[in-house]
């Protein structure tokens, strides 16, 4: 749920620009290069977009559990984000607590923000102090620790190189509307990657034991309502 974007490579070359998702459970940056000469929509989304999410909707890449994988990849790319930003939603609230009870998280306050309290949300977070945090840091690496155990390692890769693009462009363009600022924009591009990889890469593992009931599926639907959950500060959770 909480992690910090960074880009790599503050230049743009050959029509690229690097970006990286960090894994704040051991410190690892996981690069991928994200095209930004497109052509892009009011949603955000160009041709090639389009294109990428038809060819990543493959079932055969993400081994037994592909047609959900393929099925999560056409919700993501179909997101229009951060549509209800300031709005407040019971059923919001109701997704959080499942996510959370399947991750094992019983202790937690949810705290509603508008648009233009984010920038201050987002400088309040903090990992360190936070409870939650103790027991969701290890779940990227026990995702892969499953993955590895079927030889799916290329599938960890595939999605964790690919997703990131897949919503990139959609997810800046939701949120540079809405705060005009490079810094929070980035923020909440980086942080949208990374849940929708977390999704992903838990929906490959989904057939596995233990793996059944992946959480990060009602926090695409908060991405689906138009909402997100923004991060932690201890035992609070910010929603937008």
């Amino acid at each position: 749920m909480t992690q910090a974007s960074c880009e790599t490579d503050g230049e743009l070359r050959r029509g690229k620009q690097s970006r990286c998702l960090w894994n704040a459970s051991d410190n690892r940056a996981v690069t991928t290069t994200v095209s930004t000469n497109r052509m892009v929509s009011k949603k955000g989304r160009g041709v090639r977009d389009v294109a990428v999410a038809v060819e990543l909707a493959d079932t055969k890449r993400y081994g037994n559990n592909g047609e959900n994988v393929a099925s999560l990849i056409e919700r993501l790319a179909d997101i229009d984000w951060y549509q209800k930003a300031g709005e407040q939603d019971k059923a919001v609230e109701e997704k959080l607590a499942e996510s959370m009870k399947q991750l094992g998280v019983s202790t937690y306050q949810i705290e509603w923000i508008k648009p233009g309290e984010a920038a201050d949300a987002i400088a309040s977070l903090a990992l360190e102090e936070s409870s939650i945090w103790e027991q969701l840091k290890e779940v990227p690496d026990t995702i892969k620790a499953k993955m590895d155990e079927v030889n799916r390692e290329t599938v960890v890769d595939d999605i964790v190189y690919n997703i990131p693009e897949l919503v990139y462009h959609g997810s800046f363009a939701g949120a540079y509307q809405l705060f005009e600022d490079e810094k929070t924009t980035g923020f909440f591009t980086g942080h949208a990657m990374y849940i929708s990889v977390l999704a992903c890469l838990w929906e490959a593992a989904a057939d596995l034991d233990g793996m059944k009931d992946n959480p990060f599926l009602p926090l695409v639907e908060i991405l689906e309502s138009g909402h997100v959950p923004l991060g932690l500060k201890k035992e609070t959770i910010f929603v937008l």
